[in-house]
C-alpha cells in the first residue's frame, strides 16, 4: 500500500490510501490492413504501469519483418483494454510517438486508443495508411496514458 495525504480539493480526506498499484512488461504485436509485419522479437517488450485505473505504457518497438505493408497500422496486447462503452468519447487516448526509418513523406504521426479498445492505432497525416510506409528496422517510440475499465 502506498499513502498520501491531501490538504484539500473535492472528495478528498485528511489521509488516502493507494491500494492498487502495477507495473511491469508486455509483448507488443503489429497488424497492418494489408500485408503482414512483425516486430523484432528483441524489440517488441514495453513497460507498463498501473495506478488504479490509470495506465501508462511506454515502449520502442522495431519491425523485424515486412512482407507488402499496406493499409492500417495497429499494435496489440496491450495489457489492460481502455474503459468507456461508447459515445461519449471519455476514455479515448493520445499519446506521444516518434519513428525512425520510414518511406514516404510524413508530416504529421501520432497514436490514439479507442474506447472500450485494447488495440493501440498508429497513423500518419491523419489516414490509416501508415502500414505502406513501414520497412525493416521502423522503430516506433512511445507513450500513451489513458483509463482502463476496471481497477
Amino acid at each position: 500500500d502506498f499513502s498520501a495525504t491531501s490538504d484539500s480539493g473535492p472528495g478528498t480526506t485528511g489521509s488516502e490510501v493507494l491500494n492498487d498499484y502495477e507495473e511491469g512488461t508486455w509483448t507488443g504485436a503489429m497488424t497492418l490492413g494489408s500485408g503482414s509485419a512483425t516486430f523484432n522479437a528483441s524489440y517488441n517488450t514495453g513497460n507498463y504501469t498501473k495506478v488504479g485505473r490509470l495506465v501508462t505504457l511506454t515502449g520502442a518497438f522495431l519491425v523485424g519483418s515486412v512482407s507488402s505493408p499496406g493499409g492500417s497500422l495497429t499494435i496489440t496486447g496491450l495489457p489492460f483494454g481502455a474503459g468507456g462503452s461508447g459515445g461519449d468519447y471519455e476514455y479515448r487516448a493520445a499519446g506521444a510517438i516518434s519513428n525512425y526509418l520510414t518511406t514516404g513523406d510524413l508530416d504529421s504521426l501520432g497514436m490514439f486508443i479507442g474506447e472500450a479498445g485494447s488495440l493501440m492505432y498508429i497513423q500518419s497525416d491523419g489516414d490509416n495508411t501508415m502500414g505502406a510506409n513501414i520497412q525493416v528496422n521502423t522503430e516506433f517510440r512511445f507513450s500513451i496514458t489513458y483509463t482502463t475499465a476496471a481497477i
